[in-house]
C-alpha cells in the first residue's frame, strides 16, 4: 500500500511540474510582449498630453507653426512597431531589442514630461527653454544654414584629425621605436602635450596666414599629443620575444615596425584615435570662435548672443548626432581590425 501511495504522488507531482513548465513559457512570453511594446506604447502615450492639453497661455504669441513634436513622436512608434515586429521573427534582434526597450521607453517618458513642463505649464523660463516644437521648427526654416555649418565644421575637423592623426602616428612610431628619439622627443611630448589647446589661439593667428589653417592647427594638435604618446606606448608594450622571433627569421628592422610592432600597438593606436577625436571635437568649437564665418560653434555663438535659443538648442543636436555618428565609424573600423576584441568595447 505504501508503494501505491508514493506512486500516486510521485505521478500527481510530474502532472504539476509539466503544468507549471507550459505556464512559465506562456507568462514569458507575455513579459516578453509587453517589454518589446514598451516604447510604442510610450511614444502613444506621449501623443496623448500633446493633443488633449492646452498649451501655455503665455506660449501663444511665439507657438511654433506646426505640432512637429507630436508628428516625431508619431514617427517614433512607427518605427518602435517596426522593430517590435521585426523582433517577434528574429531571434537574435529579439534578444538585443529587449535590452534596449525600457530605455527608449523611459527616454520617450522624460521627453514627454520635458514637453509638459515647457509647452504646457510653462513652468521654465519660455526665453531659455522653448517648446520641442521651436526646436524642431529650426531644422525646417533654416536647414540650410545649419548644412553649411555642418559641413564647415566636418572639413576643419576631418583636415585636423587627418594631419593631427598622422603625424601623431609617425611620431609615435619614431618614439617607441628608437632609443634616441625617444631620449630627444619624449620631454617635449610631455611638456607641450597636456597644455590645453585653446592657449594656443593667440600664436595660431599669429604664424599661420588664414584663420582657417590657424582653426586647422589648433584642432590637429589635439589629435596629435594623444595619438602619439599612446602608439609609442603601445610599440615599448610589444614583448621583445616577437622581435627576436622575426630577426631570426631574417626580418628586417622595416618590415619588423610593419608587421610585428604596428599590429601589436593596435589596440592602443584606437585608444588614442578615440581620445584624440574627443579632444579634437572640443578644440573645433573654440577653434570657429576665432573669427570663422560658418561651423556649428560659431553658429552657436552667435545665436547665444542673440538670444535664440531654439537654435542653440538646434546647434546641440547637430553636434551631439555628428559626434554619434564619428565614434560609430571609429568603432565600425576598430572592430574590424581588430576583430579578435569585437564586442569588448562598445559605442
Amino acid at each position: 500500500m505504501e508503494g501505491l501511495f508514493l506512486e500516486k504522488r510521485a505521478a500527481e507531482n510530474g502532472v504539476r511540474l509539466k503544468a507549471r513548465g507550459c505556464a512559465e513559457p506562456r507568462a514569458r512570453g507575455r513579459k516578453h510582449m509587453l517589454r518589446l511594446a514598451m516604447p510604442a506604447v510610450s511614444c502613444v502615450l506621449a501623443v496623448i498630453p500633446d493633443i488633449v492639453l492646452p498649451d501655455a497661455e503665455n506660449l501663444v504669441n511665439v507657438a511654433a507653426p506646426q505640432p512637429l513634436f507630436r508628428y516625431f513622436l508619431s514617427a517614433l512608434a512607427v518605427i518602435f512597431a517596426i522593430c517590435m515586429i521585426r523582433a517577434l521573427y528574429r531571434a537574435e534582434y529579439r534578444v538585443r531589442y529587449l535590452a534596449k526597450a525600457p530605455f527608449y521607453a523611459v527616454l520617450v517618458l522624460v521627453l514627454n514630461l520635458i514637453s509638459i513642463a515647457t509647452k504646457k505649464c510653462s513652468f521654465l523660463p519660455a526665453l531659455y527653454f522653448p517648446t520641442f516644437d521651436r526646436i524642431f521648427n529650426v531644422f525646417v526654416d533654416e536647414a540650410m544654414v545649419l548644412l553649411k555649418c555642418t559641413g564647415y565644421s566636418l572639413r576643419l575637423l576631418l583636415y585636423g584629425i587627418s594631419i593631427g592623426g598622422l603625424s601623431g602616428f609617425l611620431t609615435g612610431i619614431l618614439i617607441g621605436w628608437n632609443k634616441k628619439a625617444n631620449y630627444w622627443l619624449f620631454p617635449v611630448i610631455r611638456f607641450i602635450g597636456p597644455i590645453p589647446t585653446t592657449i594656443w589661439i593667440p600664436l595660431a593667428m599669429l604664424f599661420f596666414p588664414t584663420l582657417f589653417q590657424g582653426a586647422v592647427f589648433i584642432v590637429a594638435l589635439s589629435m596629435w599629443f594623444p595619438m602619439a604618446f599612446l602608439t609609442s606606448a603601445g610599440i615599448q608594450s610589444v614583448r621583445k620575444s616577437l622581435f627576436e622571433a622575426g630577426m631570426t627569421l631574417g626580418a628586417g628592422r622595416l618590415y619588423q615596425i610593419v608587421h610585428i610592432a604596428v599590429p601589436a600597438a593596435m589596440p592602443n593606436v584606437f585608444v588614442g584615435i578615440f581620445m584624440g577625436t574627443v579632444s579634437s571635437l572640443i578644440s573645433l568649437i573654440s577653434a570657429e570662435l576665432i573669427g570663422a564665418r560658418y561651423g556649428l560653434g560659431w553658429y552657436i555663438n552667435w545665436q547665444q548672443q542673440v538670444m535664440n535659443y531654439p537654435q542653440v538648442y538646434a546647434g546641440f543636436l547637430v553636434i551631439a548626432l555628428l559626434c554619434f555618428v564619428i565614434f560609430k565609424a571609429v568603432f565600425g573600423i576598430r572592430n574590424r581590425v581588430l576583430f579578435w576584441q569585437k564586442g569588448i568595447v562598445r559605442w
